[in-house]
Formats: C-alpha cells, structure tokens, sequence
C-alpha cells in the first residue's frame, strides 16, 4: 500500500503527546499499550507553513541534485558504544512494534533502571529544593543574566571532557567512542555516528514535566504584527559568539539563545558536525519546536536505529550521502517562526564550548531574517518565484543533501530580498564532471559567486584566512593559524584547543609555503578561536569581501579539480559537506595592515597583521600548535 503524504502541523497534535508518552514508558520499561486506532500512519513531511494555501504551493523543489555525485554511502567509523549485546527481541522472528523501539533504545546503551533512579533522585531535589526558594522568572534571552556552564557528557555518545576535541572538531571522546575512532579515515575525519538522544529527550521531557509544576509558565504566544514587522536582523549582520563570564558586551557578539529564541521557535532544521544532544535539548523546547536535524549516519541501518530512537513527530533527521573519505562538516540552521525564517551560518558546531559558555573558545555567525509573504500575489511581485542567486545556492544544497523536498519547497515563502548582496557558497561530496555541477561547488563555486556579486578582479588581492585546520596552502596569502604560545597561555590550555589541529609533518615539509602563516590570537585575550574566515581587500578604493562559514583552508574543504586524460574532461572531487556565505565589504581600503573597512563593517577577530612564525629548526622562533 502507498504511504499518503501530509504536510505536518506546526501546531501540534495528539500523536505527538502520545509519541513523547511512548518513548518516556519505554525509557522505563513499562508496556506503553496503545491508545491509537490501527489505521496506518501517514508520512508525514515538514513543511516552513503552516497553512495549504501558502505560496509554496504548486511551486517546483527547485534543482535535481546535481550529476556526477556519488550517492552512495561508504562505511565510516563507529562508536564502541553502538556494539552492544542482541538483546531478547532482536533475536524473536516477529518482534511488536513496542520491542523494536526498546531494542532500538537498548541498542544506544541506555539503563532504563538506572534512568527511572536518577529522574526520581532529580524529582526529589527539586521538590526540596522548591520548599526553600520561589520559583525564578521564565525568560531565556534574558542577557543579564549569568547562566553558569557546565560541559555536558554524563549521557549521550558525544560526551567531552574539560573541552578538549579530538582532530578535525572532533571533540573529546568518551573512552569507548576514541577506541573505536582509532584509525579513522586518511583525512582524520570522524563522526559521532549515532545519537544518545532517546535518553536526552526522555530527561528533557521527564525534566519539562516536573519543573513545570514548580514554576509558571508563559502561554504559548505568537509575535504580534509589530514584532513581526520589526526583524531583529533584516538585512543579515556577522557576530562573535558570546563569551562566558569575562567580557563585556559590545552589540558585536550574540548568544545561542538570542539566536534560537526557544519561547517562539516552532521548526529549525540544524546542520552540525558534532552535536551535545543534553545541551541541545536545554536550549531548544521540543513541546513547541519540532526539529529536523541533518547528520551523519554509517549505514541504512544505522539510520533507521537513530529514527526509532527519537519522538517522529518532533524530530527527524536527513542524513547526506557521503564517500569513504571525508566528513559532514556544513554547519547551518533556518529556523522558523512565526512570519518570518531566520537563516544562520555558524563556524561552530552544536556544542557549549564553540558558543562560548565554557569561556574558552569562540566563534562567528551570520544571521540574517527573512519576512514570509501574506499571498501568492505579493510574492511573485517581489521576486517572480524566484530566490534570487543565494537563495537558490541555498536550495540546490540542500537539495543535494538530501533535505525533504516540500521543505525546500516551502522556503519560496519567505522574502529573499535582503539576500542579493550576499553569496551562499558550499561543497557537495562527490566527484562533479558536468559543467553545471563543477563550476557551482567548492572553490569553483566560491569564484562563481564572487563573480556574480561584481568583487572578481583580475589584479593582485590581499587574502587573510583565518582557520583551524590545514592540509595545503595557497602562496601570497596570510593564513593565521595559533602559536603553541597562544593555545598554551589561553583560559581553555592545551586541553582547550583539541578541535584546532595541524600537523608537524606538513609544516616540516620541503614545500610548505611557511612565510604565509601569522600566529592567530583573539582580540579576546585568552580566548582561542575557532573561525572559519576569510577577509579579501582589492585596494584602489575598490570593495572587497568576507567569507565566513565551516571551511577550512584545505582541500578537503574545497575540492580538488583535475583534467581526465582520457577525453580531457574536468573532474572535481569533494569530500565534505561545507557551507558558507561571501560578505561584501563596501569601499575596502583592506590588505596589508590597512584594516579600516572591515573594521567598520564586520567584527574583526584577531589581532593583525599577527606576528610571522619561525623557521623549523631557528631558536627562540614562535612554533605553531601541533596536534
């Protein structure tokens, strides 16, 4: 029988109350029963409207995803904690649909026992807890307030300890996934391929359930008109991450919860390479927000093992066809509410530490706020039914990812206006021959959108690249790149500095352009960065441009573009998933040490022009950090 197809309800429904009832009495033990009729479910697809009359409708997804990929998806490495003992109902013929779920619970080792200990333990303390002291305002974009961090990993696969990452923004493994991650790809890359996640939103929705009768919550609102009309970031802006305690803010940084705005947050589709699921869930309401998640996964199994584990109404996941080398490194959220989309591109992952609540690391993002459109009408007035050349970038990525086809569609509501002064540029993994696929992605696709946007030039330019990680280097060029002065000296240490990785070998090498590279230290003293920047001056009054997004300087991130010798045809092979948008810079007197657009356009992160490093060998010379 064909599965009907329904366009979720951004409104909420009983089927989602009862998917959360499920899960929590699996998470228990118990038999959940059944309180549904037997009429098969739906497949349910996500949709950015709320209404069948919106824009989106009748309107095609946009662009085939491109030829020439490879779509097939290679094996990658697997945590330890995913090899667990067959339980009892993976081994019977005709498991129910109740023990399929448990053993997919099982499969994530999770004690249920264990669990129910610890969310009484939880539900006592704050019963005494409550007897001593009233209950606090609700507020989460209070940015007074001082929210004490604390690096979560008692619970879930990705846990971290003292903020250290593994290479490649890796993280700090627990001990089972590093012994499983040993021997991982020739690029270093790995991914924390399956979720703890079921345990997550059983203790966000066993927390949400008791602290909600200890304390008032608001009603569930909408913005009014005005909030509507006045968007917080209508014609995009670039921002630090905040830093957790020690810095004063300056209108120039932000934090994850002004980003998220969890009280009025219904969808958000997030990109990561690593995610926090327990840090996650403390910043984003799944009662009210249903959440679309684009990660990485080993196997068809696998994917079917991280679905089962989670509430299908509230969240679902898209997971990109990958190759056997590489990572799904795109970092990228676009988030819903009500009468308008935000679009957020982070050089961060989805973790406390890279959004500057353990006060030792920091990062940039780009956000900007597109209205959605009352009618049909008034959209195809505005743009004809058309993106414009970044929205339509964006659309052919997520495209290639793989993301819900109505979903993509539905973003045709939204105004894209205030986006033709910026580029969308990214790196689809594969291997691209045909011109339209080559020319659009990786550094191919970074010179097309340059172009587009009028900053192409064919005289010499000044190039800054801020990264944390590197495997090639382009000649006259300043690359910043930290000292093992800089790692060393900072609030995080050596043990701080685990996702910023370069190799002695590389920086040894006969050919490695060294005279490029600058020590990279924050303007925040003390503070490591984390950011995937370029800065480009043209000079001669001329304007010049910014990129920000998750690619390091390295082929990996780019692609590597070769001729095939028999027929000569042109081949671009990627192997991550990237993302990223180009910021034009008006009238750039940047390059060199002259710094005065930039300046006043964008928040410039590090100290410049930065000092040269040392030759190998030479005494008293600064070292780069080697990890």
């Amino acid at each position: 029988m064909s599965e009907e197809r329904q366009v979720i309800d951004l409104g909420g429904s009983d089927s989602e109350d009862e998917d959360l009832r499920i899960a929590i009495a699996l998470s228990l033990g118990q038999d959940p029963g059944s309180r549904r009729t037997n009429t098969p479910r739906k497949h349910e697809t996500i949709d950015l409207t709320l209404d069948d009359e919106s824009p989106a409708a009748g309107d095609t997804a946009g662009p085939s995803r491109p030829s020439g990929e490879d779509t097939q998806v290679r094996d990658q490495p697997v945590p330890a904690v995913m090899t667990t003992s067959t339980s009892a109902s993976q081994q019977s013929d005709t498991p129910t649909a109740s023990q399929a779920l448990a053993t997919g619970l099982s499969a994530l080792g999770l004690d249920r026992k264990k669990m129910e200990e610890e969310r009484l333990a939880r539900l006592a303390q704050r019963k005494r807890k409550a007897s001593l002291e009233a209950p606090a305002p609700y507020s989460s974009l209070d940015t007074r307030s001082t929210q004490i961090p604390r690096m979560l990993g008692d619970e879930g696969i990705f846990s971290h300890s003292k903020g250290r990452g593994d290479k490649n923004d890796t993280g700090s493994l627990t001990p089972a996934v590093k012994a499983s991650s040993r021997g991982m790809d020739s690029s270093g890359a790995s991914h924390g391929s399956t979720w703890g996640l079921a345990n997550a939103v059983e203790k966000s929705v066993s927390d949400s359930t008791h602290s909600n009768s200890n304390r008032i919550l608001p009603p569930r609102s909408s913005p009014t008109s005005h909030q509507v009309q006045t968007l917080p970031y209508p014609r995009g802006v670039i921002k630090k991450t905040w830093i957790y305690p020690s810095y004063p803010r300056a209108g120039d940084d932000v934090k994850i919860e002004e980003v998220l705005q969890k009280d009025i947050l219904e969808l958000a589709v997030i990109s990561s390479f690593q995610w926090d699921e327990d840090w996650m869930l403390s910043k984003i309401d799944i009662s009210r927000t249903k959440l679309y998640l684009i990660a990485f996964a080993k196997s068809e199994a696998q994917k079917n093992e991280m679905r089962n584990n989670v509430p299908k109404s509230r969240i679902r996941f898209c997971f990109p066809a990958m190759q056997a080398v590489g990572a799904m490194h795109s970092k990228l959220m676009l988030l819903k509410y009500e009468g308008y989309l935000r679009v957020v591109v982070p050089t961060g992952n989805f973790m406390s530490y890279d959004w500057g609540e353990t006060g030792t690391m920091e990062n940039m993002v780009f956000l900007i706020d597109l209205p959605k459109f009352k009618n049909t009408e008034e959209r195809d007035a505005v743009q004809g039914g058309g993106l414009g050349s970044f929205g339509e970038d964006l659309v052919y990525f997520l495209m290639a990812q793989g993301v819900d086809p109505l979903l993509i569609n539905s973003l045709r509501s939204y105004d894209f206006s205030e986006t033709r002064r910026y580029g969308f540029v990214h790196t689809i993994v594969g291997s691209h021959t045909t011109d339209e696929a080559w020319k659009r992605t990786g550094y191919p696709g970074l010179g097309r959108a340059v172009a587009a946007l009028g900053l192409a030039s064919s005289d010499p330019i000044e190039l800054d690249y801020v990264k944390v990680s590197d495997d090639d280097v382009l000649d006259h060029v300043r690359v910043y790149y930290p000292s093992e002065r800089t790692i060393v000296t900072s609030k995080g240490g050596r043990d701080g500095a685990g996702t910023i990785c370069f190799q002695e070998k590389w920086w040894k090498a006969s050919g490695f352009p060294r005279e490029v590279l600058r020590d990279c230290r924050s303007r925040r003293e003390g503070v490591v960065m984390h950011s995937k920047v370029a800065f480009v001056g043209r000079g001669g009054g001329r304007r010049g441009w910014m990129y920000l997004g998750s690619g390091n300087l390295s082929e990996s991130a780019w692609g590597r573009l070769t001729r095939e010798k028999a027929g000569g045809g042109v081949r671009l092979n990627c192997r991550n998933w990237e993302c990223g948008v180009i910021f034009p810079v008006e009238s750039s007197l940047a390059g060199g040490d002259s710094w005065e657009a930039f300046e006043k356009a964008v928040p410039v992160p590090m100290v410049v022009p930065g000092e040269r490093f040392g030759m190998p060998g030479s005494e008293g010379g600064l070292v780069p950090w080697f990890n």
